[in-house]
């Protein structure tokens, strides 16, 4: 789409739309993976308490 447009606002629009769509799909991927890892990190944690927490 982007090689058969000639005018120029019309490649730089689709330039930006093309890369608001890749960085959606990045912040999603990113956001999920971080939410896995949050999620394993906090199933190691421990809900105890110490002598040295007194």
């Amino acid at each position: 789409k982007l090689r058969r447009e000639q005018d120029a606002s019309a490649r730089a629009a689709l330039r930006e739309q093309a890369n608001e769509a890749m960085a959606d799909t990045i912040r999603g991927l990113a956001a999920d993976t971080l939410d896995k890892v949050l999620y394993e990190l906090s199933c190691q944690m421990k809900n105890c308490y110490s002598r040295s927490d007194a």
